[in-house]
């Protein structure tokens, strides 16, 4: 939905990343669970997002699973923008 007020639009916020298409990476078990090393997909925030992925493949639900959005970890809920990479890792730990 749009209002147009004259001299610009207003867009509910919902509508202004409501259609966000996001690459989603998956690596490791993330991977094989899902079937796929990457997918495009349609989600306003990271937590629609994975929510969707949730659905599809249960799973991902008993996964710890670190995010990151362009190369940069996220631990809460992000908004999505178009073309944002989305990054979906376990954990790893170093040596």
């Amino acid at each position: 939905m749009r209002i147009n007020t004259g001299s610009f639009l207003l867009f509910p916020i919902s509508d202004l990343y409501l259609n966000a298409m996001a690459k989603v990476l998956f690596f490791g078990e993330l991977k094989d669970i899902s079937g796929h090393a990457e997918l495009e997909l349609t989600a306003g925030d990271l937590n629609a997002l994975m929510n969707c992925l949730y659905e599809k493949w249960p799973d991902l639900k008993s996964k710890t699973i670190l995010k990151a959005i362009n190369q940069t970890v996220v631990e809460e809920n992000s908004v999505l923008h178009a073309a944002d990479e989305v990054a979906l890792m376990p954990p790893f730990s170093g040596g």
